[in-house]
């Protein structure tokens, strides 16, 4: 049993994305695809907002749980889930991993190119940013969507037109940690020891870097 994350620089994606059909049906696995809140709607972060930083991450866990209570009428085993991600779904698992709220979700990890270790001095960004980071970041969204000097910021965000928010986020997200959900950095807690001892495969896709220079070709 396989519980899909996609990717897309946590903007961008949907389940949909790839034909796991293809896996259900060579592979005899039963699939389950997820979507999750992405950019701002999902880990836009404001001290005012309690869970704020880790939406999209709650979500996955949301979906998680589902599969716990649901999959069994759909031939699937509720207690083999394998969870399993690419790009900045590489990096959701890595937070599952470190999460004390996803402990039992899941029995098993496969990381697609997106490492838990990721550092800015390195070739993959960190797999999360400090809460006070994700703050700032989120104040200063409000501001370019016209809500700094709101007496209530979060509800003049509340009546922004969702694409006029979304215009204004940056175009990469990362979910926060020094959070409820995700208390520590993933790299961090890994390095400490602190994560779901589950079997874990770790890889990069070939030929993925394609995508990236495509794009940087038609920047």
């Amino acid at each position: 049993m396989i519980v899909w994350l996609h990717g897309g620089g946590f903007t961008t994606g949907t389940g949909n994305s790839y034909d796991t059909h293809r896996m259900a049906t060579r592979g005899d696995v039963v699939v389950v695809t997820v979507n999750y809140r992405l950019g701002a709607l999902g880990f836009l972060a404001h001290a005012g907002l309690p869970g704020s930083g880790t939406f999209g991450l709650a979500d996955q866990q949301a979906a998680l749980r589902w599969v716990r209570a649901e999959i069994g009428a759909f031939g699937g085993d509720a207690h083999n889930v394998t969870l399993v991600g690419e790009s900045a779904a590489g990096y959701s698992v890595c937070a599952q991993l470190a999460s004390p709220a996803a402990a039992g979700l899941f029995e098993k990890a496969i990381i697609q190119s997106g490492p838990c270790t990721g550092r800015p001095d390195r070739p993959f960004a960190p797999s999360s940013i400090p809460l006070s980071t994700a703050r700032a970041a989120g104040a200063d969204l409000a501001a370019k969507a016209g809500c700094g000097s709101a007496r209530d910021v979060l509800a003049c965000l509340r009546r922004v037109d969702v694409n006029r928010l979304l215009a204004a986020q940056d175009t990469d997200q990362l979910p926060a940690h020094t959070t409820p959900l995700l208390p520590r950095d993933p790299a961090a807690a890994i390095a400490a020891g602190r994560f779901h001892r589950v079997p874990v495969l770790i890889g990069n896709n070939h030929d993925e870097g394609n995508g990236w220079a495509a794009g940087i070709i038609q920047a």
